[in-house]
């Protein structure tokens, strides 16, 4: 363990956000946050001032009362942890950024798609050449409420699956490759809302979240998949409620507002019977398969709000041992459940310091519950509604 230090990344090129008891590290070559507890801090400390790795593991030792047996293992194996991506060498980078640049493709002849249709929002007109059945699926049930009756484009879309993924031409021009259809989905529509808005500069963040709130003020639920966020958000919108988002939150970058994304909601089948009774239509909607679920669309309700400020956070777990439960959160244990859910933000420090602030001004709760009702009572309350 002598030279477990020697080799690795020079620290002069690490972002470091410090927060209370924690830390948040970011390379400007490498996309991605690295959350640090205060025992992850406190080795950081020890690695960027050049310390060798048995002098930390003492330190370590030391500082939190453990046998050096134990430390030495908790170091390493925290040292090894970071060798791979953190502390890597600066040619290490598994994220698209330093990719080679996708060569120019040749948008394919609109007669070749499969589906074509076209689409309005906030006035602004988009055409939508989809050449593949996957990404039919994928696309056009969330974007039928937007549905126009016209032949006039703004803007143009070819959707079109390859060997190296799903590529996506706006006018003719490529614009974006994603290895799956949800990646590719989770870029375009925030796109298509920026475009809609005219907003010239990207999104300060997109959270893997959905979103409610009243004309003005929302929360947002960020959660992995299948945790129950859609079927919790409908029953916030069938309970009077405006609906801002289903599964990809924007938040504007010089207002810190959440965009309104008016796609449609993708309910899996154990929800149906949960939703039956406020939305009768739902049993109407055509059945689809989407990875490896029954799945249904829901519209959503009309609203005449183009974004919401944002109030909370809250992260939903499904608990039936007892009454639904609203817990405060710290924002460290926030931030590792954004990362669990999935998020992304714009790499450059400026924006991560940006974001990190507004992590940290938030109130953060998670809303345990079993019944729908409860959990809209309890959310109306953090609305003060």
């Amino acid at each position: 363990m002598q030279d477990a230090c020697s080799t690795l990344h020079t620290s002069a090129s690490i972002w470091e956000f410090p927060g209370d008891g924690y830390s948040v590290l970011a390379r400007p070559d490498f996309q991605g946050l690295f959350l640090l507890n205060s025992s992850a801090c406190a080795i950081w400390d020890l690695v960027r001032q050049g310390a060798p790795a048995d002098q930390i593991a003492v330190a370590y030792s030391e500082l939190f009362g453990i046998s050096q047996s134990v430390a030495a293992a908790d170091v390493q194996a925290t040292i090894e942890a970071w060798r791979t991506q953190l502390l890597a060498p600066e040619s290490y980078n598994t994220g698209k950024d330093l990719q080679a640049p996708v060569p120019p493709a040749k948008v394919p002849g609109l007669d070749e798609a499969i589906f074509v249709s076209h689409y309005s929002l906030n006035g602004i007109s988009f055409r939508m050449a989809i050449h593949d059945p996957e990404l039919v699926e994928e696309f056009a049930p969330r974007l039928a409420p937007l549905k126009a009756d016209t032949t006039a484009a703004d803007i143009a879309f070819d959707l079109v699956s390859t060997q190296e993924g799903v590529l996506v031409f706006r006018d003719g021009i490529l614009f974006l490759q994603e290895a799956l259809p949800s990646s590719a989905r989770a870029i375009l529509l925030p796109e298509l809302v920026r475009l809609s808005l005219h907003r010239e500069e990207d999104w300060l963040a997109i959270l893997h979240a959905s979103s409610c709130g009243t004309a003005d003020r929302s929360v947002l639920f960020p959660a992995a998949g299948e945790q129950g966020k859609s079927t919790l958000v409908a029953a916030l919108m069938h309970a009077g409620l405006s609906f801002y988002c289903e599964d990809s939150a924007a938040v504007e970058r010089h207002t810190l507002r959440v965009a309104r994304m008016p796609f449609s909601l993708m309910i899996r089948e154990g929800s149906w019977p949960l939703l039956q009774s406020r939305f009768p239509e739902l049993a109407k909607a055509p059945v689809m398969h989407r990875y490896g679920h029954k799945v249904r669309f829901l519209p959503p309700m009309p609203s005449t709000s183009a974004s919401a400020s944002v109030l909370a956070l809250i992260f939903i777990r499904l608990d039936t041992s007892g009454p639904a439960t609203l817990r405060k959160l710290e924002t460290f244990e926030s931030l590792l459940r954004l990362q669990q859910s999935g998020f992304w933000v714009a790499h450059d420090r400026s924006s991560i310091q940006t974001f990190l602030d507004w992590i940290r001004l938030l109130p953060s709760y998670e809303l345990a519950y079993s019944d729908l009702d409860e959990a809209t009572r309890l959310v109306r309350q953090v609305l003060d509604v």
